[in-house]
């Protein structure tokens, strides 16, 4: 039987100017129990209500839900490109493959993370994991117009390793965000980077400033009049890469 436990996380008291404020400290302080509770626990729970009270006088409460919102499409059939060949292939694949099994759930993955650092480090792991199987190491990379990859850097290297992947696997055409392939691979690479050495990108850091990738990731802050989406981009590229490999994977 699927068991659904439940906990709950008391703050007796909670000094704030307003409700906003009271309900956004107290949702900080209990994801952050939340995550230390579920690594020690091999768990993955969610939070899904948080109450307040106000002791008065007047005594008042106020209570939110969470609900994980449906990411995808809420088309289905012919009309969203599915049809029941890709389907029943993707199905095999998934059965019969073990990388490509791989693949999905570590894309699935990044896409139900609400985190936007995490989710850029998780879809770049996925293109990097890929890229790992599919293309061969210390070979030189060439950028559309013949120049070699800057610094004569090759596939032993992260960033180029998955701009080849990407340019083998024979995507349909796209407006890349930043121009070309080679900037949007860069400026996601960067924001990768970012997360993995200090958890997230924090466009004002000194320390961050100063790193070579800075420049390549604050390409990928939306709120900058005119930027382009990077992440969403990001997320389709993933989707389709993945996708190939499956094809290739299946039996049918």
């Amino acid at each position: 039987m699927r068991r659904n436990d439940f906990a709950m996380i008391e703050f007796p008291e909670v000094w704030a100017a307003d409700w906003a404020d009271a309900e956004r400290n107290s949702l900080a302080d209990a994801e952050r129990y939340m995550s230390a509770i579920a690594f020690l626990r091999h768990a993955a729970p969610r939070l899904v209500m948080i109450v307040i009270e106000r002791e008065g006088p007047p005594m008042s409460s106020k209570m939110r839900t969470f609900r994980m919102p449906y990411r995808g499409n809420l088309v289905g059939g012919p009309i969203a490109g599915e049809n029941q060949v890709d389907f029943l292939a993707t199905a095999e694949a998934l059965d019969t493959d073990p990388k490509s099994a791989l693949y999905v759930s570590l894309y699935l993955d990044a896409r139900r993370d609400g985190d936007t650092d995490s989710r850029y480090f998780k879809l770049w792991s996925v293109l990097e994991t890929i890229a790992i199987n599919c293309i061969e190491s210390q070979q030189a990379v060439r950028l559309p117009d013949g120049t070699p990859w800057p610094d004569g850097a090759t596939t032993s290297q992260a960033a180029p390793r998955v701009f080849e992947l990407v340019r083998q696997s024979s995507l349909p055409q796209r407006d890349w965000p930043g121009g070309d392939l080679y900037t949007f691979i860069r400026a996601a690479y960067g924001r990768r980077t970012a997360t993995a050495h200090y958890g997230r990108f924090l466009p004002d850091n000194a320390d961050q400033l100063a790193k070579p990738w800075y420049v390549w990731a604050i390409r990928t802050v939306a709120d900058r009049p005119g930027s382009p989406d990077f992440l969403w981009e990001l997320e389709q590229l993933v989707h389709d890469v993945v996708a190939t490999e499956v094809r290739r994977a299946s039996p049918l």
